[in-house]
């Protein structure tokens, strides 16, 4: 049975030496780039919204990912069937 070699992650670059190399076994294996490839992140088209709506206290009716801050409260009005004075008394925040 043969061993592999085991699966270091660089983050420095590895000069090659030859076909053996540690460049050249990181290649081969598929590690080269795996640490790069979690790094890229698709860019996000919706944000997520937190909906509060004010009362005698604050009360979170929900979250809703659309990509702009008109677009989540309309979605809240749609959503929650919230009244015209209600409208007024809504608070939207973006989620991180």
């Amino acid at each position: 049975m043969t061993r592999r070699p085991a699966q270091v992650r660089y983050r420095v670059a590895v000069p090659a030496c030859g076909p053996d190399s540690t460049r050249s076994l990181m290649i081969r294996y598929g590690l080269a780039m795996s640490s790069l490839r979690s790094r890229i992140q698709a860019p996000r088209k919706n944000k997520t919204w937190r909906l509060t709506i004010i009362r005698s206290r604050g009360q979170v009716l929900g979250d809703v990912e659309v990509p702009t801050r008109e677009a989540a409260e309309a979605a809240a009005v749609k959503r929650f069937g919230l009244s015209p004075e209600d409208r007024n008394r809504i608070v939207v925040q973006e989620r991180g």
